[in-house]
């Protein structure tokens, strides 16, 4: 979804999900991908914000890795509203309550949670990012990679209270907001509070050498499976395709997206396997042969293994699929 176009000055939407998909197209402001975490069942709610151009957006989500891609074009602050006692994890680095993260556009990152997660994050105008750049220290200034900063706690706390509050006007949308003029108010004082909490004594927390690497290794992974979106991948693939070790792939991909490289790619090919049943109706018997392509040869682990991952068996995607036909 671009924010290419004008929006209203006020609309909201409010989405609840179990399968990660659905969760993920729902995201604003760029490309997203997101996986529960082995053994666990994904769950999440979005809820969805824009005023006068402004974009906020506030989820709470289970445990889970995430792939984002920023638009070219944005700047987007994030930051854990609430968070379980294991804090969640970007581009290998642990992001504390205290933490919030500055996304150019145009930039990748990782995330894994294995808790329950609450966040927020609002899309920021160009001009806005300038104007705090000119008193802002050099974190704010850098270009071209995810910033890890350390917000002042009355700041952080007063605009992480501010987005959730602004978000969960989404539930139900005052009319007072589709006044002329109040909007753009609320755009505007959230806009003064983001300066603030970027300009007051905001530090770096920079990214240690070993994350970076992981990092790399873990983009070069994707870089390598989004040319074969349709083809099921293995570890061993993988090591040769980068020229690493079994125990370096392992790792990096631990230490990135929270899973082994197994782990990962196993969820991967579920989801291929659901993009497959969703594509394809006919005959349900043939949910075995899709299985089969995509590596799957014990069908019992397989459909439980589904079940836990999208609640629903295979049965039933493709049933709902062949409805819609």
């Amino acid at each position: 979804m671009k924010l290419t176009q004008s929006p209203p000055a006020a609309a909201s939407a409010v989405y609840q999900a179990t399968d990660p998909g659905v969760f993920s197209r729902a995201l604003v402001g760029g490309e997203f991908e997101f996986l529960p975490m082995p053994r666990t069942c994904f769950d999440g709610t979005l809820r969805l914000l824009r005023v006068d151009g402004l974009v906020i957006q506030h989820a709470r989500i289970g445990p889970h890795a995430s792939r984002s891609a920023l638009s070219a074009g944005l700047q987007m602050l994030l930051m854990p509203i609430r968070q379980a006692s294991a804090p969640s994890s970007v581009n290998g680095a642990a992001v504390a309550m205290s933490d919030a993260l500055l996304v150019p556009g145009g930039s990748e990152f990782h995330c894994h949670c294995r808790g329950e997660l609450e966040w927020a994050a609002v899309a920021l105008p160009a001009s806005l990012l300038e104007e705090a750049a000119e008193v802002a220290p050099p974190p704010v200034r850098e270009q071209g990679a995810v910033n890890r900063l350390r917000l002042p706690d009355g700041p952080s706390r007063g605009l992480a209270d501010a987005l959730s509050a602004a978000a969960a006007l989404a539930d139900s949308l005052p009319e007072t907001l589709l006044i002329s003029g109040c909007a753009e108010g609320l755009a505007m004082s959230l806009q003064d509070m983001v300066t603030e909490a970027l300009t007051s004594d905001a530090s770096a927390r920079p990214f240690p050498r070993a994350a970076r690497e992981a990092q790399r290794i873990v983009l070069s992974a994707e870089d390598f499976l989004v040319t074969r979106l349709d083809t099921p991948i293995y570890t061993s693939q993988l090591c040769n395709e980068l020229s690493v070790s079994a125990r370096r792939l392992h790792d990096a991909f631990v230490a990135t997206v929270g899973m082994s490289p197994h782990a990962y790619l196993k969820s991967r090919r579920l989801v291929l396997v659901r993009r497959a049943l969703q594509q394809k109706g006919g005959d349900p018997s043939s949910i075995k042969s899709v299985a089969l392509t995509h590596g799957f040869w014990h069908f019992g682990h397989f459909a439980r293994d589904y079940q836990r991952f999208f609640g629903e068996v295979p049965s039933a995607t493709r049933a709902a699929t062949s409805l819609r036909l």
